[in-house]
């Protein structure tokens, strides 16, 4: 039996619980989800803190997104690197609406601060620095299970590593743009600014229970062939490219 992709997997999930659009619904159940007592809240001395969904609302996000009635063909393009897996999410059809994905909040997900020396511990790898922007604001452990990634937080932007197995999931509307470019003779992955969903799946391909969130910035994925790299900035494409390639 073939692997699901990644796609299929979230449409399996939500396809037997919600339809849509079934707005009025949604909107009560994210209202509700902010409304009621919330994980210990971790980073709020940050200038600007990680855009990390709550895990409640997130998962309606995966629901109200992939909620379109389509067929598996409804995917136009999947883009793979090491590391990460994007596919196209589902349209509406002509007439129909999308609901909306819900406004992202501040960091909500169960984190961990550290300095650069216990994230090296940690992760077992040296973190690498843009050689521009110096040392990071405020560097953070997330574990997604036993995977542990190390998120270097700057002023405009946050670097993601990782030498976990697992790999992150995006799926991404249809009219958002995605940039294939290349970096120090590698491929890397540039969306555009825009909502999209991300979700990580550990080493069998199964999706970790509260990761999923929305993404409101513009996101570069990477891989030099030994660590994994995410780059979440409000920065134009230029400039993406100029912190990845400064990395030492």
């Amino acid at each position: 039996m073939n692997e699901m992709s990644f796609e299929e997997r979230l449409l399996e999930r939500v396809g037997a619980s919600m339809t849509y659009p079934a707005t009025p619904q949604l909107r009560g159940r994210v209202v509700s989800a902010i409304a009621s007592p919330t994980p210990r809240r971790v980073g709020s001395e940050m200038r600007r803190p990680l855009v990390l969904g709550l895990a409640a609302a997130a998962a309606i996000v995966v629901a109200v997104v992939l909620g379109v009635p389509a067929s598996r063909t409804a995917v136009a393009k999947f883009f793979h690197i090491q590391g990460s897996k994007i596919e196209r999410l589902p349209t509406a059809r002509p007439g129909e609406t999308p609901t909306p994905f819900p406004t992202p909040v501040g960091l909500l997900y169960d984190t961990r601060r550290v300095d650069l020396a216990d994230a090296e511990r940690i992760v077992r790898f040296r973190p690498l620095l843009p050689s521009d922007s110096g040392q990071p604001d405020t560097t953070y452990i997330l574990s997604y299970g036993d995977e542990p990634i190390v998120v270097l937080h700057y002023d405009r932007f946050d670097l993601w590593e990782s030498r976990a197995v697992g790999f992150f999931g995006k799926g991404v509307p249809g009219d958002q743009i995605i940039d294939r470019l290349t970096i120090r003779g590698r491929d890397a992955m540039f969306i555009r600014e825009g909502n999209h969903i991300v979700q990580y799946f550990n080493a069998s391909g199964t999706p970790v229970e509260g990761s999923a969130r929305t993404v409101d910035r513009s996101t570069m994925v990477w891989n030099d062939g030994t660590t994994f790299f995410r780059l979440e900035t409000d920065l134009p494409e230029a400039d993406a490219v100029k912190i990845l390639e400064s990395l030492r």
